[in-house]
């Protein structure tokens, strides 16, 4: 099966056969790890060890090519004919290590017929130098039953170079690599983590490609005719452009009739705005989430002028994308991946345009007899004359290259992908993927072009910080990475034009004592990807540039994040942000954050750093169950916020339309106060108790709950108090909190899980609602009620005993099932309707908001308990 042209995810193919390998990998890890000998203590055997499996796994791919002494067994053949040796460990040093040796040297020598190792190619590859272990420990074996064991795995497994085709059952394709390196390290302490192919496509074509159509709008300034004659594709065959999951007629995996209504409903929403024409810009693909690949593929596909298609080709090789921590390349391969379709399309365009063009003079007449001709033509034929003469040496240089593949991807790896990061390692690694890309380009070894020929724009280093020694022994100058030095061409030109990646996320206060930060709005925020974010703005070309990155959830609302969002409100001109929980499913293994994708056009900053007008599109904060996961980036939607801002530059998450005009009837009623307003400012006999860590439910009550520490009964940790003046105050806004109404409030402003004071206290009240009787008697009705049906739940806390951090501790505590109340909060939701005037549309929205997974999921779990 070949990979669509156009925009498919297939995020559980080549990802899945990946994560199946590395289940054993980990195994074979392990047992490799325990077998090394004649090494002193202390050796760092299991870096060495994880170095030794990669360097085998790039081998059985080139074997599998035929490109190991034309053997495609070539591992396994000499492990065999070692059998027989009287040495048990002599595979590994009698011909892996001159093999390694080899392969790095890359000298002609590899190539004779009569050396041990057979012909081999000319690789010249950092991944096989020696390292202090193997230079400094030549006693240091491995014996041949420890490589038998492991070949066993290896042999079974199917190793595709070619990335271009989808893998099948037990096929392996160099992502395999990044996968596991990406999964050895610590991604608690490095903040780092995987991410999926199909969020770096993505984030990728929604940057890369409305770049690409600015640049060749900016060449056509002089026929923007040419430019707009394409929107008609979007009018003549509009479900071309819509993804198949908003399409589909039947349910989706998981899908309640709710939700199948609505995404119908979007549907031929969508479809009618797309019939009518209304969609007529770039930056509309991404808002109403449509196919832009397709679209970009499309135009090419079938324009009828070879200047634009020329000039296109042009923009291709002069875009440059960045991903300041590229880390093992998956963003910088999903870059690849998108501009290799497009340069394969427009270079087969023109040839055909070449082909079909009547030229018969130009292959014959002299260079003179085509000057004086071209002199004698009028203009028109004269600029298309220098166009097909133009176009026709290109397809010469192009084909001065082995391949057509291999001239694309040696264009797209030296002209237009740009990567740094910390970790040397990280650096080969990605260095290493784009080079396998290189390699599945052509057919014989021969071909190959060493490693070290190849001119990579992915170095080392750090953008942001310098180590503590090194600010005492050099300048800050010196310290820091040079970014305009280091990449002076893509900087004469005024920055990149496309700036991609998933930063690290780590606290400041962790890595302080080892790195300095200066002149960034980070040490405010306290957190690295903040200054990752700005040093992004500063480097991507002003008003022209395209920014995406994912950040965690807390930019959008978290008070320290503020300077943060105030400098993407300065510095862009269009901003989407679309929002993504953590249950009960998440986008990164083993990572507990909320996470926000952040796409951008860049514009000039403002000199006096004040929010100018610009569009801000937001997402709901999605929730998804596994089976969903395959829908979940073609179902994005989203709104464009016109007016509600809680507080000074919050983002807020927003689902619908429908949402942000409630939420303007909130916050602009005449005749109201706030919940600040009307609690006490000393301690009372009459309170509520809220809990700080909120997901589902706000869990607002009346009294205390029960909370036994160690056999000691005391309040409850992180517990907020609210102190009112009267009993019926109390109720009436223990109601609200705990109703549909207030959820909507905070998933909308918070970070997903914490519930600040603030926010509860900004809360909006008429100030009649404060003396309505029928709240205050529901409040009764739902606090006895949430009683019913509340448990004490025993926690034991053994794990950090374990640890020696703190012992362990036994705690019992209230939970609260506040699902089975959601009648009485319904009651509540429709009384607070008549308050704030919301229609019977907005009370609706309010009532099912999340419902899915607020009830359903609840039921799914005590149904699965009753089993």
């Amino acid at each position: 099966m070949t990979r669509s042209s156009h925009t498919h995810y297939f995020p559980f193919s080549a990802e899945q056969q990946s994560k199946r390998f590395y289940h054993h990998y980990k195994s074979e890890h392990s047992l490799l790890l325990s077998q090394f000998h004649g090494a002193t203590e202390g050796a760092d055997y299991y870096a060495y060890t994880t170095l030794l499996l990669s360097r085998l796994i790039f081998l059985f791919f080139l074997q599998a090519r035929g490109w190991l002494d034309n053997d495609k067994h070539y591992l396994s053949h000499h492990l065999q004919s070692m059998q027989q040796s009287l040495d048990p460990n002599c595979f590994y040093r009698e011909c892996l290590l001159p093999l390694f040796c080899a392969l790095y040297e890359g000298n002609k020598l590899i190539e004779d017929q009569s050396s041990p190792l057979g012909s081999l190619p000319m690789l010249a590859l950092p991944l096989f130098q020696p390292v202090a272990l193997e230079l400094r420990h030549p006693q240091l074996v491995l014996s041949n039953t420890t490589f038998r064991h492991l070949f066993v795995l290896l042999d079974s497994q199917q190793w595709q170079l070619d990335t271009q085709t989808l893998p099948g059952q037990d096929t392996l394709q160099p992502s395999v690599l990044a996968y596991i390196f990406e999964h050895q390290s610590d991604q608690k302490q490095t903040g780092t983590y995987y991410t999926q192919e199909d969020i770096a496509t993505y984030i990728a074509n929604a940057t890369i490609l409305p770049r690409l159509f600015a640049m060749v709008a900016e060449e056509l300034l002089d026929a923007p005719d040419m430019h707009a004659s394409y929107w008609h594709l979007l009018s003549d065959n509009p479900d071309r452009y819509i993804h198949a999951a908003l399409r589909q007629e039947t349910y989706l995996p998981e899908e309640t009739a709710r939700e199948y209504t609505l995404r119908q409903r979007r549907y031929h929403t969508l479809l009618a705005q797309l019939q009518s024409g209304s969609v007529h810009c770039i930056a509309d693909f991404i808002t109403y989430n449509l196919d832009l690949q397709r679209f970009t593929l499309d135009i090419l596909m079938t324009s009828q002028q070879l200047d634009f298609l020329l000039i296109f080709f042009k923009m291709l090789e002069r875009i440059t994308v960045l991903d300041p921590t590229c880390g093992s390349g998956a963003f910088l391969v999903a870059a690849m991946e998108i501009l290799r379709s497009l340069y394969m399309l427009c270079i087969e365009r023109i040839e055909i345009f070449l082909a079909e063009a009547s030229l018969p003079a130009m292959t014959t007449m002299s260079e003179h007899e085509i000057s004086s001709q071209q002199r004698q033509a009028n203009h028109q034929q004269n600029v298309a004359n220098e166009t097909q003469l133009a176009c026709q040496a290109m397809i010469a240089r192009i084909n001065r290259y082995v391949t057509r593949q291999y001239f694309i991807l040696h264009t797209i790896i030296t002209h237009n992908l740009y990567g740094v990061d910390l970790s040397a390692e990280a650096i080969i690694h990605c260095q290493l993927r784009l080079y396998m890309a290189l390699l599945a380009s052509v057919e014989y070894s021969k071909d190959i072009l060493p490693f070290s020929h190849l001119h990579f724009n992915i170095y080392e280093g750090n953008a942001l910080v310098r180590t503590a020694e090194q600010a005492q022994a050099t300048s800050e100058e010196q310290a820091l990475f040079q970014w305009q030095h280091t990449f002076t061409a893509v900087f004469q030109k005024g920055g990149f034009d496309v700036i991609i990646g998933n930063p690290p996320y780590l606290e400041y206060s962790k890595i302080k004592q080892i790195y300095l930060i200066q002149g960034y709005e980070e040490k405010s925020c306290g957190n690295i990807y903040a200054a990752i974010v700005e040093r992004s703005l500063t480097l991507c070309q002003d008003n022209t540039g395209y920014l995406g990155l994912i950040v965690p959830i807390s930019l959008c609302s978290s008070q320290r994040f503020e300077p943060l969002r105030q400098q993407l409100l300065n510095a862009t001109s269009q901003l989407w942000l679309a929002n993504f929980e953590i249950f009960p499913s998440r986008l990164f293994e083993g990572a507990f954050q909320r996470i926000s994708i952040i796409l951008a056009q860049h514009r000039a900053p403002n000199p006096q750093k004040q929010p100018s007008k610009h569009a801000l599109y937001v997402t709901r904060t999605h929730r998804w169950y596994s089976a969903e996961r395959i829908h979940l980036l073609p179902l994005l939607y989203y709104t464009q916020i016109q007016a509600v801002m809680h507080a000074p530059f919050v983002f807020p998450k927003v689902a619908a339309p429908c949402q942000e005009t409630l939420l303007l009837k909130l916050v602009h009623n005449p005749e109201q106060t706030n919940i600040g307003n009307v609690i006490a400012r000393q301690p009372t006999a009459h309170f509520i108790y809220y809990q700080e860590a909120t997901n589902y439910w706000t869990k607002a009550i009346c009294h205390v709950p029960f909370y036994k520490k160690n056999g000691v009964i005391m309040p409850p940790p992180h517990g907020r108090f609210l102190f009112l003046h009267d009993q019926q105050t109390a109720q009436t806004l223990m109601a609200l909190l705990n109703s549909s109404l207030f959820y909507v409030w905070f998933t909308t402003y918070s970070d997903g899980f914490h519930l600040s004071h603030a926010l509860v206290k900004n809360f909006p009240l008429p100030i009649d609602l404060l003396h309505s009787v029928e709240l205050s008697q529901l409040a009764i009705q739902l606090e006895s009620d949430m009683l019913r049906h509340a448990r004490i739940s025993t926690r034991n806390r053994k794990e950090k005993a374990q640890t020696g951090i703190e012992p362990g501790h036994q705690i019992e505590i209230t939970e609260y099932h506040i699902h089975y109340s959601k009648a009485i909060l319904d009651q509540i939701d429709e009384i607070l309707a008549r308050y704030y005037t919301f229609t019977q549309e907005e009370l609706d929205f309010i009532i099912h908001y999340d419902s899915k997974h607020r009830i359903e999921r609840q039921q799914r779990r005590e149904q699965s308990c009753n089993k």
